[in-house]
């Protein structure tokens, strides 16, 4: 059994929590403008710790202050880090699977260190990004909450969420807030 299937597995065993809450995501001016209409649910593509390449999701921080730290985290050491930054706001209903919980982690075999632990520079796919995979590869969960890393480089705690885009379905959903009850981009 490889690891995206102990992950499948274990993830049949643990209760689902629904988090219904309004997240807040930092990205890039340019990048968020690159469209011919802004496209706020973007997936890149690209790696990150809770996916491997290809995989198509997004990040949001519970508070604003989350979003800002882990923006800042991301792009730290990268040219134009300095480069303007569009902050919005999503309203969501998802079922969720909660990294904060020690039981959960237990059942998934997954330690703290190994939450944190550098993705970057990795010559092959880490424990998280698996994880990843394994969810965005079943329909009960929509999104994974863990603790942010750049908070706890701060010295302070705070969650993020990653969201998967082929887990969410109705009735839950992403819908990013405009300034209309009408939302700029939303899932399903």
């Amino acid at each position: 059994m490889d690891e995206v299937d102990f992950f499948l597995a274990a993830l049949a065993g643990i209760g689902i929590q629904f988090v219904e809450s309004q997240l807040a995501r930092c990205v890039a001016r340019d990048a968020l403008e690159g469209h011919s209409s802004p496209d706020f649910l973007h997936t890149s593509g690209r790696p990150n710790r809770y996916n491997p390449a290809g995989v198509e999701c997004v990040y949001f921080g519970e508070q604003l202050d989350v979003a800002m730290m882990e923006y800042e985290r991301q792009m730290a050491g990268l040219p134009g880090a300095a480069r303007p930054f569009t902050i919005f706001r999503a309203n969501v209903k998802l079922p969720v699977l909660d990294l904060t919980e020690s039981a959960t982690l237990a059942r998934l075999s997954l330690t703290q260190e190994e939450l944190r632990s550098p993705w970057r520079l990795a010559k092959s796919s880490t424990r998280t990004q698996l994880l990843g995979e394994a969810v965005s590869r079943q329909t009960r969960f929509a999104a994974i909450r863990y603790p942010s890393v750049a908070a706890h480089a701060r010295g302070t705690v705070g969650c993020g969420l990653v969201i998967f885009r082929n887990g969410v379905r109705a009735p839950a959903f992403v819908r990013i807030i405009g300034p209309t009850d009408i939302p700029l981009g939303q899932w399903p």
